[in-house]
């Protein structure tokens, strides 16, 4: 009987708790209601309905968590969250090229500022590169990640790793999973090599996710896309980026497709190095490509050294251009003008007590005195040279590289303050020629693929733990920022015509009344420029700042009009991570595949049918590749630019050898494994290769087993694949 009333008693108290709960909420709502019709007028009706509105809310939601369970609850939001990020993503379509889309705030191409050429004269992605942004997702490397730890013991059966997120980038895909509790990350990143052969690739990188107890697998994929400058110029991240800058370069894109945007005025100089058509001189050209179409030439001037006499020459006749030394005894004497001109700024500070360039406009009003930025293609070469004329003049050879040296030491630690900029690059960074000095003074560094991780270590202060895939593939160390950042290198375009349209272009616009057809050579500068040695010392007439009035093409002073600039230093950060959007040939120029180069040949002779033939083909081979075939295409054994990639190899080994005062008969070619890391090739397909070269007489065959192949010494053959 007693327990029967229990149970009875029991009831009668869960069946009040409910309506008590209803009652209070029912009363609540009711004072808000009265209080929301009298609210009008009566601030304190107001305070009690938001009052009563608010506690109403807090109420049911409090009741709604302990029916279901804390976990329950934060689960269903989860998966609320997801459903609404999917329907955004379908809304405004798949992949990475509609986000860089929906961001996109110059459509029309119109000029980053009155008086500058419009972004219709750069070169805009083709519709296969377009497509191919939207349609690697990544989720075939993603559904095999599993799979790989299990095979490399860093998973149990039955255990899985959740996947957080998956980005994908023009040359990778970043895949972020959650360890398991007691996974440490340097049991994944001691795992790298395993993983990497798991995946069927031949390198990853391993870091920290951005969200705690996770890791970020950043897998390279074998096609890997261009970024084009066009793309990254027409986002809101560009523009907003643009008007803080004194001078804006573009970098990049990181492997989550934001753009990497550097202001040269913050990070004082840079140093670039890159093997053979890793995207060295990719890089060059777009960095001048963004000061010429952002800058106009009363507020920067260049002088470029080029010791090869290829690469900066195109730039001969713009308005911008001061100097283009193509010799040594031109680029000495250009480096020493360069100190006299930092020296005479400086007295001019001292006479008006300030700092820099940017205080002296903001005092005396006086913006004549422009930027001026210092572009030297190879430093090694100009370091080499120098030698031979040292010799030449019966002089100690170390006195030429030291006078060079000299230069570029004084003018990267004290230059920068007087509005003078270096952007050094070179293909060998030997510690001879990237003293400690100089590095010291260049604390903002590139690195795209190097031959060795000496080299690395000589450019970087550490090798990466992982390999850069070359095709534009690269490491930055920049000033102000921490840590190092990898990129995909921009380009201008993807060939070497569309390139050379682009100067032209630009160059008619800045020479208005003498225009130029693009089908001149770019190798051919329409006036002679280029200053004598006899010449150089007018371009320092005793006025206040011989450089800032700088010499027209005619090669006459001739002081242009102030243009409106920003006197204060620039409020932007030193290096710009936006939020939106190559494959580089040996022989230095850009390409997707080569069906893609054909594809933009047509575009350009406007073959309709041959064009929608085309953008099938390419739809289907630029995708990302099943799991079944790891993302491999098939290899041509005897392609000729891997002959000729393997070539300029063999050319590079053989001068750095020579530098070391190693005899010709004894150089010794790159080994089997070295041109397989490069050519990302199978070991069958570089054997291949050798034999061909072989028959060319470019190589002897070893001598005994274990042996390397020998070099055929033939220095005029070798400087021509170079060049």
């Amino acid at each position: 009987m007693a327990k029967k009333r229990s149970s009875k008693a029991s009831t009668k108290t869960n069946s009040k708790d409910i309506p008590l709960f209803l009652r209070v909420v029912a009363v609540i709502v009711g004072v808000s209601f009265i209080a929301t019709g009298n609210a009008k007028g009566n601030e304190i009706a107001t305070k009690i309905a938001v009052l009563g509105w608010l506690t109403t809310f807090l109420l049911l939601a409090f009741k709604l968590i302990v029916s279901i369970g804390i976990k329950n609850f934060i689960e269903k939001i989860q998966s609320v969250i997801q459903s609404i990020k999917s329907k955004l993503d379908n809304m405004v379509g798949k992949g990475t090229l509609s986000v860089i889309s929906s961001k996109i705030v110059n459509k029309n191409d119109e000029p980053m500022a009155p008086g500058l050429p419009p972004l219709s004269v750069l070169p805009a992605p083709p519709l296969a590169v377009q497509r191919a942004e939207q349609e690697r997702t990544g989720k075939g490397y993603a559904n095999r990640v599993n799979a790989a730890f299990r095979r490399c013991g860093l998973l149990k059966k039955g255990e899985t790793l959740e996947i957080h997120d998956i980005q994908t980038g023009p040359g990778s895909v970043r895949i972020t999973v959650r360890l398991l509790e007691g996974m440490r990350i340097t049991q994944v990143t001691a795992m790298g090599e395993n993983l990497a052969n798991s995946f069927g690739v031949t390198s990853i990188q391993i870091e920290d996710g951005a969200w705690a107890g996770t890791a970020a697998i950043i897998i390279p994929f074998v096609n890997r896309l261009p970024v084009y400058l066009k793309t990254i110029m027409i986002t809101k991240d560009f523009v907003d980026f643009q008007d803080k800058a004194e001078l804006p370069i573009v970098l990049g894109c990181n492997d989550t497709w934001q753009p990497i945007m550097l202001d040269l005025v913050k990070v004082k100089h840079l140093l670039i190095a890159g093997a053979t058509g890793a995207g060295k001189s990719f890089c060059l050209n777009t960095m001048i490509t963004t000061l010429l179409t952002c800058t106009p030439p009363e507020k920067v001037k260049f002088i470029f050294i080029d010791p090869k006499m290829v690469e900066l020459t195109p730039y001969t006749n713009f308005p911008h251009t001061l100097q283009v030394a193509i010799n040594t005894e031109d680029a000495l004497k250009a480096l020493d003008q360069l100190t006299k001109e930092m020296d005479h700024r400086f007295d001019l500070f001292t006479k008006h007590k300030v700092k820099n360039i940017q205080h002296y406009w903001k005092k005396t009003g006086d913006q004549s005195m422009n930027y001026i930025v210092i572009v030297i293609d190879e430093l090694a070469d100009l370091m080499l040279v120098s030698k031979q004329v040292a010799k030449k003049q019966k002089k100690e050879a170390e006195e030429a590289i030291s006078g060079a040296e000299y230069s570029i030491q004084r003018l990267t630690q004290k230059a920068r303050a007087a509005g003078i900029h270096l952007i050094v690059a070179t293909q060998r960074p030997d510690v001879k020629v990237v003293t400690g000095t100089i590095k010291s003074n260049l604390p903002s560094r590139i690195s795209f693929y190097l031959l060795s991780q000496h080299d690395y270590r000589t450019v970087l202060d550490e090798a990466p733990s992982f390999d850069l895939m070359g095709q534009g593939d690269g490491l930055a160390i920049i000033e102000g920022h921490r840590g190092r950042i990898r990129f995909q290198g921009a380009c201008v375009a993807l060939t070497d015509a569309q390139i050379e349209k682009t100067i032209i272009d630009l160059e008619n616009f800045w020479n208005p009344h003498d225009q130029r057809p693009v089908t001149e050579s770019k190798g051919q500068p329409k006036k002679e420029k280029v200053t004598q040695l006899e010449e150089d010392e007018k371009l320092l007439p005793a006025s206040d700042h011989a450089l800032g009035n700088s010499p027209t093409p005619n090669n006459h002073i001739e002081k242009s009009d102030p243009t409106k600039t920003d006197s204060s230093l620039s409020k932007g950060p030193v290096v710009k991570f936006g939020d939106s959007a190559a494959e580089i040939n040996p022989s230095g120029e850009m390409a997707l595949l080569p069906d893609l180069l054909t594809l933009e040949h047509d575009l350009e002779k406007n073959e309709g049918s041959a064009i929608e033939n085309k953008n099938k083909d390419i739809e289907e081979t630029i995708t990302e590749a099943p799991p079944a075939s790891f993302d491999v295409e098939p290899e041509d054994p005897l392609n000729s630019l891997e002959i000729k990639q393997l070539k300029q190899l063999i050319a590079e080994c053989w001068f750095d050898q020579v530098n070391k005062n190693v005899p010709s008969d004894q150089i010794k070619a790159p080994s089997i494994r070295m041109a397989r890391s490069i050519l990302k090739v199978k070991q069958d397909t570089v054997l291949q290769l050798y034999n061909e070269l072989v028959d060319q007489n470019w190589l002897q065959y070893p001598t005994a087993p274990r042996r390397p192949f020998m070099i055929v010494p033939n220095e005029e053959e070798f400087k021509r694949v170079l060049s």
